[in-house]
């Protein structure tokens, strides 16, 4: 071991950029958490712990905000998630936390986090350099593409978060899920296009977009066996109010859901034959989570499928809507059923999109 200890500022560029590289998050799908509210509602509002937009001005009322994230270990509980403090830090897995502090760091962290992003692996849009150059003159040189600020509310520092609308996972937090304005969401996002010259709010049509809500418990009985009454109009206002909002995935993360101890890997031949794809998964920054397929998941004892449903379906009580999974399944059905109706209904307008529903299990990393 050499005995000398060599300062950084002295060691030479090269292994200087190779440190700060280090610090920056990998180039795969992230994963966000976000607090929503409405800017009009103020039992409910928090403007000390919102995303600043000066880069693009509102034209939603929805805010993102710092999110109440649980410990890790602990499995999601409304109760609980209700009770814990708004924080962009505390228990928050987000990936924007990774490398938040590279934006302002120093010169060199700037410089390095800037070169890394602008790199054809982690976005879908290459950014030229009279682009870039264009953007700093109009908007500042910290609001480089889909990075927004927010205050830490301890000590009123500025801090900046990065996200890749085109990829990454959107956890959103609402008080009201059946009432969210998912068509408008989209404008409180960091946005990242140009159209000759001038900065414009994101064309989506031209990118993947994933959003994700934690699964209640309580849902598992939602709409069982029934097509009536207020457990079955929660199924179709979430259909609506999806599909009014332009093509996304929509998942629901059920933190219950665990690997299953029996299932075995098939081969790398076995997978080929099957030539089904590899699961979606986003990556924060000590978890990740990950696609659960309708042939991968299992909720009855002694079954031999990837996951776990995290609780135990007596066979005789297996039915349509029990659990999760069934969850999901609903919310498509109801979907489909509107797609099959004539094109004189209300689907048919021209605003009327389809949407993946899909269910996430995580794992810590």
């Amino acid at each position: 071991m050499a005995a000398d200890f060599h300062f950084f500022p002295l060691l030479p560029w090269e292994l200087r950029e190779m440190i700060w590289k280090l610090a920056i998050r990998p180039a795969l799908p992230g994963a966000h958490v976000f607090r929503v509210y409405n800017a009009n509602d103020s039992e409910h509002n928090g403007p000390e712990h919102e995303t600043s937009r000066d880069d693009y001005p509102w034209i939603s009322k929805s805010r993102l905000a710092a999110p109440r994230c649980l410990p890790r270990g602990v499995d999601f509980d409304p109760a609980a998630q209700a009770a814990a403090p708004i924080s962009w830090t505390l228990n928050n897995p987000s990936t924007y936390l990774i490398d938040s502090g590279l934006w302002a760091a120093c010169k060199e962290s700037l410089l390095v986090i800037e070169n890394e992003f602008q790199n054809p692996a982690r976005r879908q849009k290459v950014w030229s350099l009279s682009e870039v150059e264009s953007f700093r003159k109009k908007r500042g040189r910290f609001t480089l593409p889909e990075t927004a600020t927010y205050t830490v509310s301890d000590n009123s520092r500025r801090r900046y978060l990065t996200v890749f609308p085109g990829q990454d996972l959107f956890i959103l937090q609402p008080h009201d899920i059946a009432a969210l304005n998912w068509d408008l969401i989209w404008d409180s996002f960091p946005s990242y296009r140009f159209l000759a010259g001038d900065w414009i709010r994101i064309s989506w049509d031209e990118c993947e977009r994933h959003m994700a809500l934690e699964y209640d418990p309580a849902w598992d009985k939602v709409a069982h066996n029934t097509r009536r009454g207020p457990a079955w109009d929660f199924i179709v206002d979430i259909v609506w109010n999806t599909a009014l909002a332009g093509s996304f995935s929509l998942w629901f993360i059920d933190y219950r859901i665990k690997r299953s101890p029996r299932y075995q890997e098939p081969t790398k031949e076995q997978a080929k034959a099957l030539g089904d794809k590899p699961p979606r998964a986003f990556y924060a920054s000590d978890r990740r989570f990950v696609e659960v397929k309708e042939k991968q998941f299992g909720q009855w004892a002694g079954h031999d499928r990837m996951w776990d449903a995290g609780y135990e379906v007596p066979i005789e009580d297996l039915c349509f809507c029990c659990g999760a999974y069934e969850f999901v399944q609903r919310l498509r059905d109801e979907l489909d059923n509107k797609w099959d109706y004539d094109e004189n209904d209300w689907h048919g307008s021209f605003d009327f999109h389809w949407i993946e529903y899909g269910l996430l299990a995580y794992e810590y990393l």
